[in-house]
């Protein structure tokens, strides 16, 4: 990400794409990796956050295809 992009980075978002659509393992540091994040613990949250309620939803609707 350059340096706009991570400022203007909705973080719950990023980290619920991440789960829900890719099925990724959690990525923050490397999508945060050379940013200058001003509040990094709080984004690297909502980030955390997003993931999980992704990874939630990914999850249901495995499991219905199941």
């Amino acid at each position: 990400m350059t340096p706009q992009q991570c400022e203007r980075a909705n973080w719950y978002a990023e980290g619920e794409t991440d789960a829900l659509y890719h099925g990724t393992r959690a990525r923050f540091e490397q999508l945060a990796r050379g940013c200058q994040l001003a509040d990094a613990p709080g984004a690297e949250r909502a980030y955390m956050e997003g993931w999980a309620a992704g990874y939630a939803e990914h999850q249901r609707r495995a499991d219905r295809h199941m």
